[in-house]
């Protein structure tokens, strides 16, 4: 007779089934795990009838699951499947946990098993990877068996690359009810290098004391070593260390932040483990660093030798940093701990400030000093003192905005924090002053009573490396006030964003490589969380983790600043917007902000995509962006324009009798009107056309059959989409039958000749330039269609020319000819020889400024309908310049203006913004380098053999490689050549 149980639920399914009795179970579990280990005296477990059962259980995230466990943010179904034998003494056991993530915690692919055999109990445990915050455990096993009160046991971490990065084995036995735990000879490896362990090594520990002989752990010079002063229990314990590195443990997380390193020496003692311990440590951690910011030597002594107080002496040195923190610690057996410390600060590095910050600062420079007293106790302590900043400097990372606070001092006391007359200043000079103070007793609980005033203060100077989500330039003004305490913070005043601001946020996309995929039926996996995921960051714009804090801003913008919502960052689609804005910001005691007012646009345009077709539509003044609360629920009225110029005939085909259509093949401009309504993250979109009358030079009898026309066109929104699409992306209106040109000149075939021509003309030249040397080969493909005899036809020429450089590259001759590929000759129109035109271009001066030129060239006009040689010499003057004054300079002149070391290049370019903003560094090369290749024939030349060289690279390459191989070779040959002239190109100027 076999039991079976079953327990079903939304969030639990179980069943057990065999041979068992509920009550008995637990006494045979207990009674077959004391035959692998028993550290104790063996319980006597009650009589009971052999039990054998098998047994499956699964666990799902529902509603319930979420109420319960309102952390529990994300987990897959974990599943429990087993067998238990009483009589075999046999227990399986296998538990799979795909992905958990637990207030912020996230475990991956977890599987335990768990199972005996031959009277050993055998376990192992896989784990994916562990991530907390930025800290990361990745391909984790745990591992090993236990036998006659033996457990062996091993832990191995590979790194992401699956190579083993740390290993450790050891065993643990129980001896007459102590715990004696040794380390495998081959036991250890820390950080890829096996450690050496002494064979003796033990450490015990129980109720009766702890005691450690030779537990000695070495390797390159490091050492660790734990060891009892005697080989009774309980007597001093010595724990030493030498040269041994931080980063040998540290290396263990995979972490994007944290990054330990230094080395500790030195050593720590403690004694009196039988009653009341005491503690003391000499240690001193030489170079100590974080992430790449070298902190200096950290030197801590501690000792509580005198009962009840810990005697402690921190110090900083090197690096610039010179602080010590002394006193004691005092502890009484009854009442509160009380607190009698001294912090010199003489100085702080801001380097080591920016060390501490985990990333978060950048660009420090400068000093903190001061004294601080600090007494009270821990949960009041009492700060007396000073803290200065000295020249000191910090670049906020994810604001790329650099502050300096050159002499000003933050004064702290037994009411709390005071700001004197705090003034930050920003890298142009303009100042943000805080004043007024931060009341606390405990430095847990504050109550504020600040002041905030700014004045064209820069705020952020972040590229889209910086912050992914938002960036550019921001500058405010700004007087603000701030109240309250922590639990309820009250900020109010007003921001003005001013006119130099140029900001751009980026919408988050869902996946913009498939966004184009989508079709007109969706599948929705509704227990996927990517979507929320993605608006993860757009959900924190709404909601606050301050609790009931108090916010009451009036937020006005300059109709100069300039905003950008980049929509789709795949496609590029942007809102590029300038303005006036008259907006209230806020946040009520729910943490929920709310904005409202309105955005009146001033100018701007909106970026649209319609797969390949890219088209810049123009914002209409006037247009509103409205807020009335939800600042992600904006409502959108707004109007954008495209401009083009089309044929009409066309579009009032069905109107005209015996006209003359010639009339309407007058191109003529038309608006095409974008209309944005409905909500900012999902706006509604509606086109329209429209004829400029004003700029129209075609007779008013036109212009009312056309307007005639687009009136019966907007009530049939389908023909009016379908006419929208034909002028943005063909640029003319469409015909009943759509591969039919009514107006000639431009129908489908024209396009896809002129598309083609262009394509093959630069296919030529590339092809050209990479089998032939010694000259230069230009070919330009035309194909179009031609109405000059009054009749239509299709139309088909190559011209070809043959460029040669003489007399060390100054003087050039160039030979070409036209051929007709398609067509009829034109009247009077002969055929042309191989050297048809001819033109000598002598370089007059070193620079290239000054040619002479003579040539011969042959012609075919229209109007006279033949053919004619024109012969002529002239005299060129070639100038590039950024600014008028560069026309009159002379090259030597020139070359020094655009000398990056030079005191007026230092004038006309930001020099400090060059060195962060990479945008506008390559924006100020792009100059030099235009520059130089007008003015510097010595440049030029260099650019055109590297140019030849890179062409000669990138054939060699495709020849050599095989159409199999990876296109990543050919990918690193692109960037060494990249690389080796850009060094090149760097040493150019620097020389």
């Amino acid at each position: 007779c076999r039991n079976l149980l079953l327990l079903k639920s939304d969030f639990l399914n179980a069943h057990l089934v065999g041979k068992y009795k509920i009550l008995e179970l637990q006494n045979a579990v207990q009674d077959i795990l004391q035959v692998y280990y028993q550290p104790g005296k063996a319980v006597k477990v009650p009589k009971y009838d052999p039990q054998n059962i098998e047994f499956s259980a699964q666990l799902t995230r529902t509603k319930f699951i979420k109420d319960f466990l309102p952390e529990l943010t994300e987990m897959s179904d974990i599943t429990l499947d087993g067998m238990f034998n009483s009589q075999s003494k046999t227990i399986l056991a296998k538990l799979d946990a795909p992905k958990i993530i637990y207030n912020g915690t996230e475990i991956n692919n977890v599987t335990l098993d768990i199972n005996t055999l031959d009277s050993t109990l055998y376990y192992s445990a896989l784990i994916n990877k562990i991530k907390v915050s930025n800290i990361e455990l990745v391909n984790t096993v745990f591992s090993g068996k236990v036998i006659q009160n033996n457990l062996d046991f091993g832990l191995w971490i590979k790194d992401k690359k699956e190579k083993e990065q740390y290993h450790l084995g050891a065993n643990m036995r129980v001896d007459n009810g102590a715990f004696v735990f040794s380390l495998l000879q081959d036991g250890l490896m820390l950080n890829y290098d096996k450690w050496t362990i002494n064979p003796n090594n033990v450490l015990k520990f129980g109720s009766t004391g702890i005691q450690a002989s030779d537990f000695i752990l070495s390797n390159k010079g490091q050492e660790l070593s734990i060891s009892s002063q005697d080989s009774v229990l309980n007597s001093p314990l010595n724990i030493a260390f030498k040269n041994f590195r931080i980063e040998t443990l540290s290396k263990m997380l995979e972490s994007e932040t944290v990054d330990l390193g230094g080395g500790i020496n030195g050593q720590a003692t403690i004694s009196r483990l039988e009653s009341s311990p005491v503690f003391v440590s000499d240690l001193v951690i030489d170079k100590f660093y974080i992430g790449k910011d070298t902190v200096g030597n950290v030197n801590i002594k501690v000792n509580n030798q005198k009962e009840n107080t810990y005697n402690a002496n921190i110090s900083i040195s090197e690096n610039g940093n010179n602080v010590v923190l002394s006193g004691d610690f005092i502890s009484p057996p009854q009442g509160e701990a009380s607190l009698d410390f001294t912090l010199d600060i003489a100085p702080l590095s801001m380097q080591t400030v920016q060390a501490f910050s985990l990333g978060y600062l950048k660009d420090s420079k400068g000093n903190l000093e001061g004294q601080l007293k600090i007494t009270g106790s821990p949960s009041k302590p009492r700060i007396n003192g000073d803290v200065k900043f000295k020249d000191a400097q910090f670049n906020i990372a994810m604001l790329n905005a650099l502050f300096k606070a050159k002499d000003e001092t933050i004064h702290l006391d037994e009411r709390g924090i005071t700001f004197p007359k705090f003034a930050l200043e920003d890298k142009k000079g303009n100042i943000a002053k805080v004043t007024g103070s931060i009341e606390t007793k405990t430095y847990t609980d504050f109550d504020f009573n600040l002041n905030v005033n700014t004045d064209n203060f820069e705020v952020l100077n972040s590229t889209q490396s910086d912050n992914d989500m938002f960036y550019g330039k921001m500058y405010l003004t700004s007087n603000l006030r701030i109240r309250g305490n922590l639990d309820k913070p009250i900020v109010d005043g007003t921001i003005k964003v001013l006119d130099d601001t140029d900001f751009t946020f980026v919408m988050p996309n869902e996946d913009p490589g498939m966004a184009d995929r989508k079709g007109v039926v969706e599948f929705v996996d509704k227990s996927d969380t990517t979507r929320a995921n993605v608006f993860a960051k757009l959900d924190s714009m709404t909601v606050t983790r301050l609790t009931g804090i108090d916010v009451d801003l009036n937020l006005q913008t300059d109709k100069d600043a300039k905003f950008k919502i980049l929509l789709d960052a795949g496609s590029q689609d942007a809102l590029n917007i300038q303005g006036e804005a008259e907006l209230n910001a806020g946040i009520d005691a729910s943490s929920k902000i709310t904005l409202s007012g309105t955005f009146t646009v001033d100018k701007g345009s909106y970026s649209f995509s319609f797969g390949p077709v890219k088209k810049d539509f123009t914002f209409r003044k006037g247009s509103t962006i409205t807020w009335n609360g939800d600042p992600l629920d904006a409502q959108l009225n707004i109007t954008a324009a495209y401009t083009t110029k089309a044929p009409t005939l066309e579009l009032v085909a069905t109107q005209l009798g015996s006209e003359n259509a010639n009339l309407y093949k007058q191109r003529i401009p038309f608006n095409v009107l974008l209309k944005i309504t409905d909500k900012l993250f999902q706006p509604q979109l509606n086109f329209d056309i429209d004829l400029d009358e004003n700029n129209s030079v075609v007779s008013q009898d036109v212009i009312s059959k056309v307007n005639n026309a687009l009136t019966t066109l907007r009530e049939n929104p389908s023909e009016l989409n379908k006419q929208v699409f034909s002028l943005i992306v063909l640029g003319r209106f469409m015909s009943t039958n759509p591969f039919e040109s009514l107006s000639g000149g431009g129908g489908t075939e024209a396009i896809v000749r002129n598309s083609i021509s262009s394509f093959l003309s630069g296919q030529l030249n590339r092809l050209a330039s990479e089998l032939i040397t010694g000259v230069e080969l230009d070919f330009n493909l035309t194909s179009e269609e031609d109405y000059a005899t009054g009749a239509g036809q299709t139309r088909t020429d190559l011209n070809i020319g043959v460029s040669k450089m003489l007399l060390n590259d100054r003087l050039k001759i160039t030979v070409g000819s036209n051929f007709e590929v398609e067509g009829n000759t034109r009247p009077g129109e002969t055929a042309n020889n191989i050297a048809g035109d001819i033109q000598l271009d002598y370089q007059l001066s070193q620079d290239g400024r000054y040619f002479a030129r003579v040539y011969r060239k042959n012609q075919y006009q229209v109007t006279l309908q033949g053919q004619y040689v024109e012969t002529g010499i002239g005299f060129i003057i070639n100038m590039d310049y950024n600014r008028f004054k560069e026309i009159w300079m002379s090259s030597k002149k020139l070359k020094e203006y655009y000398d990056t070391n030079s005191k007026g290049f230092r004038k006309r370019f930001d020099v400090e913004r060059m060195e962060t903003d990479s945008v506008y560094r390559d924006s100020v090369r792009t100059v030099i380098r235009d520059s130089l290749m007008t003015h510097s024939p010595e440049y030029r030349k260099r650019m055109e053999e590297r140019e030849k060289e890179r062409r000669k690279q990138q054939l060699d390459s495709t020849k050599r490689t095989p159409k199999s191989d990876s296109p990543k070779s050919t990918i690193d040959t692109i960037r060494t050549t990249a690389i080796k002239n850009e060094d090149e190109e760097r040493n150019y100027h620097a020389n």
